[in-house]
């Protein structure tokens, strides 16, 4: 997670346009992931909100 950008205490609150509500939410989005180029994380860190963009392919 750290090659995405992500650091220790940062919430990812939504990846591509979907909250993730759950663990469950989270889950289904991995197992898309093999069809996704690119991946949107929308991260909770120091209280501010943060955008982070990954190509996967």
């Amino acid at each position: 997670m750290a090659t995405l950008g992500l650091q220790k205490g940062d919430v990812i609150t939504k990846a591509n346009n979907i909250e993730l509500k759950s663990f469950k939410d989270a889950l289904d989005l991995y197992k898309k992931i093999d069809k996704i180029e690119t991946i949107s994380l929308v991260i909770l860190r120091n209280n501010q909100e943060r955008e982070i963009i990954y190509d996967i392919h």
